[in-house]
């Protein structure tokens, strides 16, 4: 049986948070760049009686995050979006900060404001019906 899906990005700890009070009902795909975090908050989350799978992603990589979404697809409608990824100063170089943070998946030669409207365009397309978002 499909179920309505939350996507979770980020496996941390304000993240689990969220999908605790928001995901109740919902299948929660949960998406990190680390693979045993994902584990471990999905773990968490099921042995409280949520239904929770993990995905290895990078939210810096466009086909990884077209990835998760596919993944998600697969369990049903996705009705909510929770990014908590990120990364901060004492995680990162500067370098790599603004790759994930600021620049997000903006491919090259291409301004920020046009690249941020083509990709919640590309999302909004993909996600037949945008209902909830949480950044």
């Amino acid at each position: 049986m499909k179920k309505e899906v939350m996507i979770l990005t980020g496996a941390g700890q304000i993240g689990m948070a969220i999908a605790r009070r928001m995901g109740y009902g919902k299948k929660i795909v949960v998406g990190d760049l680390n693979p045993e975090s994902s584990e471990a908050v999905c773990r968490i989350l099921n042995e409280a009686g949520f239904d929770a799978v993990p995905v290895e992603m990078n939210l810096s990589s466009r086909e990884s995050i077209l990835n998760l979404i596919a993944v998600a697809r697969k369990h049903g409608e996705i009705s909510m979006l929770v990014n908590t990824a990120g990364v901060s100063p004492s995680q990162a170089s500067i370098e790599t900060i603004l790759k994930v943070d600021l620049y997000g998946l903006l491919p090259k030669n291409c301004s920020r404001s046009t690249c941020c409207n083509r990709i919640v365009s590309r999302i909004r397309y993909t996600l037949t019906r945008w209902r909830n978002v949480v950044t």
